[in-house]
């Protein structure tokens, strides 16, 4: 399994030497695009754009963000995660993951659009500062 987490520097070295810690990296742009994305030779994509689960988040900021490079907000609904679903060519891919609040890009289908109606169904209660629990 692979989490995404936020390590203090001063807490860096003590989670590394943790034995069920594989691999420690900064989260790079690439890693935040679905390889089945990475492989689509589409020129014109529709995707879902999946954005940091952050109490204190701008979803209308980052949809800004996202229309100054050329992508196209076609809805936005929340889930666990507050969701966009766009359209893009395929060239603006990278830019898109460059966007530091953008957790993870993948491919609109219909399957995918299937589990996103189930996950909005859920919702989050924020405990303290970031903690988030799912309630059905």
């Amino acid at each position: 399994q692979t989490w995404l987490v936020f390590i203090p520097s001063g807490k860096l070295r003590a989670i590394e030497n943790l034995q069920i810690v594989d691999f420690i990296s900064v989260y790079e742009p690439a890693y935040k695009v679905a390889p089945d994305l990475i492989h689509n030779n589409s020129r014109d994509l529709s995707v879902v754009i999946h954005l940091m689960p952050n109490p204190i988040l701008d979803v209308e900021t980052v949809i800004t963000k996202i229309m100054e490079i050329g992508v196209t907000p076609i809805q936005r609904m929340f889930s666990i995660t507050p969701i966009i679903k766009a359209k893009l060519s395929r060239e603006l891919l990278p830019e898109l993951a460059g966007i530091e609040e953008i957790l993870w890009i993948e491919e609109d289908s219909p399957p995918q659009s299937y589990m996103n109606k189930i996950r909005s169904n859920r919702y989050i209660t924020i405990i303290g500062n970031n903690i988030f629990s799912l309630k059905h």
